[in-house]
C-alpha cells in the first residue's frame, strides 16, 4: 500500500490490477391487496417512497369473481449485503401494515453484477 491507505493497482489480490466487479441487487416485493382501491392506495405509497418501480396488476391465481390484485415493487440496485434486505424487507413489511387489506407475500433478489 502507499501512505494514508491509497490504492495502487498492484495492491489488489485482482488480475493484473483490475477492481473486481461489483454485486448489486434488485428486490422484488409482492403485496396482495383485497380491492383495487388498496392496490392502488398502497401502489401511491410506495411510489412516494424510495422504490424505483411499482406495478398494480390483477392477481394472477384470482377467480374471476374474487378482486385480489397484486403490487409488485422493484428497489433500485444496491449493494448486494444481507443488511439491504432485512431494512428494504422492514420498510415494506411497515407499508403493508399501514394499508388495510395489504400484505406483504413474499420477496425475491435479482442480482446483477457491474464492472
Amino acid at each position: 500500500m502507499t501512505p494514508a491507505g491509497s490504492y495502487r493497482p498492484g495492491d489488489h489480490p485482482s488480475v493484473a490490477g483490475t477492481v473486481p466487479p461489483v454485486y448489486r441487487r434488485r428486490l422484488r416485493f409482492t403485496f396482495a391487496a383485497a380491492s383495487l382501491r388498496a392496490a392502488v392506495d398502497l401502489a401511491d405509497a410506495l411510489r412516494r417512497g424510495s422504490s424505483s418501480h411499482v406495478q398494480v396488476r390483477p392477481s394472477a391465481g384470482r377467480l374471476l369473481s374474487s378482486q385480489l390484485w397484486d403490487v409488485i415493487v422493484t428497489t433500485r440496485p444496491a449493494l448486494s449485503l444481507s443488511a439491504v434486505a432485512r431494512l428494504w424487507t422492514d420498510e415494506m413489511l411497515h407499508t403493508a401494515a399501514d394499508h388495510p387489506g395489504c400484505e406483504l407475500i413474499g420477496w425475491k433478489p435479482i442480482v446483477t453484477r457491474e464492472g
